[in-house]
């Protein structure tokens, strides 16, 4: 069977995609990145729970955003996307893993796509309803958001 040359080229950045690879925060673009820790869980336990509500979301979360697996590393990281579900404008998001001696830590961070500033606490709840739907987390921790939720359990179950 032969493929066409460009067809197998359109695959390289897929299996070139890494972690390392997810697009830097900047000024044009809004974004937000957060830690919690889940504690005394494995992370391997959490990593699993994770996927079954990002699989569950291809659907909708309670936002009604669709959720896509970019990447991932078998209980390491998701690298996902997020659609919203009205001007569907894509969100990149990362959920890192990390075992600790008191839990598993994830660090995660959301980043648009396209230009923009003021995101209506998007990026934020892009992480916060699966970290959220994943467990009980404690010790949330959150930098470079220019417009965290004030009230995620409203806010994020309506963007």
């Amino acid at each position: 069977m032969r493929f066409p040359l460009l067809s197998v080229l359109s695959l390289l950045p897929l299996a070139l995609a890494d972690i390392s690879d997810f697009p830097a925060f900047d000024f044009a673009h809004a974004n937000c990145a957060m830690q919690a820790t889940y504690p005394q869980q494995d992370c391997s336990k959490i990593y699993a729970d994770m996927q079954a509500v990002l699989s569950q979301w291809k659907e909708g979360d309670p936002g009604k955003g669709i959720y896509a697996i970019k990447e991932t590393s078998e209980e390491r990281y998701f690298w996902v996307t997020r659609t919203t579900p009205v001007k569907k404008y894509v969100d990149d998001i990362a959920f890192e893993f990390a075992q600790a001696c008191d839990g598993c830590t994830i660090k995660a961070r959301s980043r648009s796509q396209t230009l923009s500033y003021y995101d209506y606490s998007t990026n934020y709840c892009n992480m916060w309803n699966p970290l959220t739907f994943t467990g009980n987390f404690t010790n949330l921790e959150v930098r470079d958001c220019k417009f965290p939720a004030e009230d995620p359990a409203v806010i994020c179950n309506i963007y």
